[in-house]
């Protein structure tokens, strides 16, 4: 019988982030799980540690591949369960019963979706999640994939992850299947993972970049008409935040426009 969650880890050249990535999979509580290991043919000792578990491990392969989503694809392909998570390398589970408070009970939704931790150079800032996603939290965020399982099916319903996309291949999926093909989401107020910001997405160079991605993945995936509209919304809430910031601070200011003012012989 197929298991409730595959768990899918990507890795190339992080031999520790994927050590830790795998035992904090090993260390739960919930067992109705698999996990499916797809490394980008790493020289680094990655390997080895893949073998070190490989007897808790479902599948696992070494090869060359064009990058993170076609990685993921490609573990995608492998997982047999009923629910996908994908937790790279570098990333890890929040604690023991992580798993547990996601998937139990069991889940009947197309996504279930968890908050997370933000890990930069040693602290830990939370990452929560909306209860109910919409359109405006997409064109603002993202779900964190370290804590959100997909079903399996979806991924056959409405395509996997376009691997033409580098880094935010992950939102276009996930825009993809909410906004455009109305999957059905719940979230669980819990953190389930922490997300290591030292990987590709996270580094503080590459926002641009990310940036870029996703507004390509709108462009590719929303009407014209949508994004036209949203731009306008934009405007519309610079200009209000602009002049309710006016208006808190015209008492301030006008005493000390006032007093100016005297000072140069000018009247009031």
């Amino acid at each position: 019988m197929p298991p409730r969650l595959s768990v899918v880890t990507i890795c190339l050249n992080d031999r520790a982030g994927l050590a830790a990535a795998l035992d904090s999979v090993l260390a739960q509580t919930f067992t109705d799980r698999e996990i499916v290991v797809v490394d980008g043919g790493s020289t680094d000792g990655s390997v080895e540690e893949i073998r070190s578990r490989e007897a808790r491990i479902a599948s696992w392969v070494s090869e060359r591949d064009g990058g993170i989503f076609e990685a993921q694809n490609k573990g995608l392909a492998r997982a047999r369960g009923e629910y996908v998570l994908f937790l790279n390398a570098g990333d890890r589970l929040a604690s023991p019963d992580a798993l547990a408070r996601l998937m139990e009970p069991p889940p009947t939704e197309d996504v279930v979706y968890g908050d997370a931790w933000f890990q930069w150079k040693g602290t830990l800032r939370p990452w929560r999640q909306p209860d109910r996603l919409t359109l405006e939290f997409f064109m603002r965020s993202s779900l964190a994939h370290q804590a959100t399982a997909f079903r399996r099916e979806l991924f056959e319903r409405v395509g996997p992850a376009d691997a033409t996309f580098r880094i935010a291949g992950d939102y276009e999926f996930a825009l993809r299947a909410v906004v455009v093909h109305g999957a059905t989401a719940r979230h669980v107020p819990f953190p389930i993972a922490i997300h290591d910001r030292h990987g590709v997405s996270g580094l503080p160079e590459n926002a641009a970049r990310v940036q870029r991605e996703r507004e390509r993945a709108q462009e590719k995936n929303l009407p014209r008409l949508v994004l036209e509209h949203h731009q306008a919304y934009l405007r519309l809430r610079e200009r209000t935040l602009g002049r309710r910031a006016r208006a808190l601070f015209r008492p301030v200011f006008q005493p000390v426009r006032a007093f100016f003012r005297r000072l140069r012989g000018l009247p009031e």
